[in-house]
């Protein structure tokens, strides 16, 4: 009996949560206020190389997933243009500068979960360039916001 009280004792103890005050009630109503905090978690996924067709264009995706607050969102912002440099070693040509757009730039709690990617278009558009090879750059500015 000795063993097998010591083992209910035990065991609720491990079970009793945390517990940061406490209020002794002996008649009436008592009102428990219960506390969770998990941080934002997402993730977003972007082009890492592009190679413009014979357009001089290309549509690419960006996704987006994630768990978070309500006073959360979920920014994705590429630079408005890039420009691209001629890799020619002997007379080089001028830069040309074309433009870079999303569809969609920031996600809210309602829009976004954290199983499934939700996809917006971009393009990036250089109708400017002419025969050569040619690189360039742009960069996506990725931030959780807090609004309000």
């Amino acid at each position: 009996m000795k063993k097998t009280m010591l083992a209910t004792v035990l065991l609720g103890t491990l079970l009793i949560p945390s517990v940061t005050s406490a209020a002794e009630i002996s008649d009436g109503t008592g009102v428990s206020e219960v506390r969770y905090n998990q941080a934002d978690t997402y993730s977003v996924v972007i082009p890492d190389s592009i190679t413009l067709g014979t357009a001089k264009d290309y549509e690419y995706i960006v996704a987006v997933k994630g768990d978070i607050s309500g006073n959360s969102k979920i920014t994705v912002t590429p630079d408005p243009t890039i420009t691209m440099v001629e890799q020619a070693r002997v007379d080089q040509k001028s830069d040309v500068v074309g433009s870079v757009t999303l569809s969609k730039q920031s996600w809210t709690q309602s829009e976004i979960n954290d199983q499934t990617y939700v996809q917006a278009a971009g393009k990036v558009s250089v109708p400017k360039l002419n025969a050569g090879t040619w690189k360039g750059q742009f960069h996506f500015v990725i931030q959780n916001q807090k609004m309000g």
